[in-house]
């Protein structure tokens, strides 16, 4: 079984350093939002500020010794604003 407080922390992993698998990205979860239809981690990383849905089929693998946890985040969703900046 899983435990109510481990269940929290599967969607509320403040602190945790997130990994990218799909890219070199790597940053501290910083704040947690919980809106009606959706969980979004803050993830900080070299003084920037990343807003990513928590989507649970993209965690592979949750640590909670080494507070860590990889993810598989989808192509170009880290850089949505830098499109933007071209036009």
């Amino acid at each position: 079984t899983v435990s109510a407080t481990s269940e929290k922390e599967d969607l509320f992993p403040m602190n945790y350093t997130l990994i990218d698998t799909n890219s070199e990205f790597k940053g501290v979860i910083t704040d947690v939002e919980e809106y009606p239809q959706q969980i979004i981690w803050t993830v900080t990383s070299d003084n920037r500020e990343y807003l990513i849905p928590f989507v649970e089929d993209w965690i592979e693998m949750s640590e909670p010794k080494t507070r860590t946890l990889k993810v598989h985040l989808p192509a170009g969703l880290l850089n949505l604003d830098e499109s933007e900046l071209e036009d």
